[in-house]
């Protein structure tokens, strides 16, 4: 049988997660798993917890079941490219190593992501462990001011969560189902992006040759948060890919603009770890602030 679906989950020492998120699939989607209508190709990036040993001693009843196992961390972005050139199917589900799948809503998505030819993205509702609304599902493109206001006044925040369905501008790839040939058309995430901002890059592309993201509250996914890199690691990729998604997809003013707030956020940051001795502040956005000049 020919897999309808590819479920793409990238793990990098998160073994018992990505275990976790298998479970979940295999006890919603025991009969497409078992015949092969739904494929799952872990990508794993080196990790040094032995996931790669723990997924074979698991021995899921999956039909079609590949493990990618690359020598060094090749990022999100890389990563998940190379998942997606091993999938057979016509639709992609990428999954964070860290999410489970609550509810059945995963063939209702693919059934409307058939049925619109404009749509190229579908986008799950998100929740914490307890089932709570705890992060914003999808978000809006940023802007200078957007960047601005949530860096220094924590308001005007770009992410939420609609009540309904409706058109989004994007979403995060911790649950992004899309259609493989736009996605490969589109490009794939940009490899310069070795994680976050990534997702949000390729779904303004897609919305540039036409195509558009769509949140679907009936795909519900569990995100626990418990990703594989450190807080003042991700402040310092943000910060930088920021500034090539600004350079890539705007003016060159536009670009200066947003590299100005980022480097006084940084000096600002660096100011108040010295006046109040707090030494991650220090450090993090020192290394930030070389990083980004």
């Amino acid at each position: 049988m020919t897999a309808r679906l590819s479920i793409i989950i990238l793990s990098y020492n998160t073994a018992e997660l990505v275990i976790q998120c298998l479970s979940s699939l295999s006890a919603l989607f025991k009969e497409q798993l078992a015949t092969g209508e739904f494929e799952i190709i872990v990508v794993d990036n080196n990790s040094l917890d032995n996931t790669v040993e723990k997924l074979k001693q698991k021995k899921f009843p999956f039909k079609t079941f590949t493990v990618i196992v690359n020598k060094e961390n090749l990022g999100f972005a890389k990563g998940n490219n190379k998942g997606v050139k091993k999938a057979q199917a016509p639709y992609i589900l990428f999954l964070n190593s860290d999410t489970k799948m609550l509810t059945d809503g995963l063939e209702a998505a693919l059934d409307f992501l058939k049925k619109e030819k404009t749509v190229a993205v579908v986008l799950g509702k998100l929740v914490d462990v307890q089932g709570n609304v705890s992060e914003g599902s999808v978000g809006r493109f940023y802007s200078p001011i957007s960047v601005f206001f949530s860096l220094f006044l924590g308001v005007l925040d770009t992410h939420y969560t609609p009540s309904t369905a409706r058109l989004v501008d994007w979403g995060p790839g911790a649950a992004m189902l899309v259609k493989k040939d736009i996605f490969e058309n589109t490009g794939g995430f940009d490899e310069h992006f070795f994680m976050y901002i990534e997702d949000m890059d390729l779904c303004l592309r897609m919305k540039k040759n036409g195509y558009s993201a769509y949140f679907f509250p009936d795909l519900l996914v569990q995100h626990q948060k418990q990703g594989s890199s450190n807080r003042s690691y991700a402040i310092m990729m943000i910060f930088k890919n920021l500034l090539y998604y600004f350079r890539k997809h705007y003016i060159y003013p536009v670009y200066l603009m947003v590299k100005s707030i980022l480097v006084f956020r940084c000096v600002a940051a660096i100011f108040t770890g010295f006046l109040l001795h707090n030494e991650y502040l220090r450090k993090t956005y020192t290394k930030t602030l070389k990083v980004i000049i």
